[in-house]
């Protein structure tokens, strides 16, 4: 199931107020093309009917992948956060899936990209963590700090 609300949002180009639909949970079955919207960035996109200003907006959230076994949960560090996360852990509904938390819809989109692609997600972040430590030591002016996956193309085995 997918659960969304309205929410009336001030555009911060032209101070129109507009109500925009915000998901607190978002189901892959109901939603087919879900994951190309994710990883694209456009599920977090909002036009002002007034200006046509593009607003991105960032909310937590759960990404639910039924026919995957898939569970993920946009959770920002803030002052609820270990409240959050126990009671993700605590919850029946995580049991038999592939489930992750993440802090960013940035984080989001790069696991939905990294999972829709059919790599170990685990493997993914050890790799990145690995690259990022060579890039600090071959390029340490450049000051690394993240590495995020992207994928372009088909799957060779």
């Amino acid at each position: 199931m997918s659960l969304s609300r309205k929410v009336h949002f001030p555009c911060p180009k032209c101070n129109t107020t507009m109500d925009v639909t915000v998901w607190d949970s978002v189901n892959t079955g109901l939603m087919q093309d879900l994951p190309k919207r994710i990883i694209s960035g456009e599920f977090f996109d909002h036009v002002c009917p007034t200006c046509g200003f593009v607003c991105h907006m960032e909310y937590p959230l759960l990404y639910h992948d039924m026919e995957k076994n898939i569970m993920i949960w946009v959770v920002y560090k803030d002052e609820d956060y270990h409240d959050r996360v126990q009671e993700i852990r605590n919850t029946d509904l995580a049991k038999g899936y592939l489930s992750r938390i993440v802090h960013t819809v940035d984080e989001l989109r790069e696991k939905v990209c990294i999972l829709e692609a059919g790599y170990d997600d685990r493997v993914v972040e050890i790799y990145k963590y690995l690259q990022l430590l060579h890039y600090q030591q071959i390029e340490p002016h450049l000051n690394v700090e993240k590495v995020f996956f992207v994928h372009e193309g088909e799957r060779s085995e």
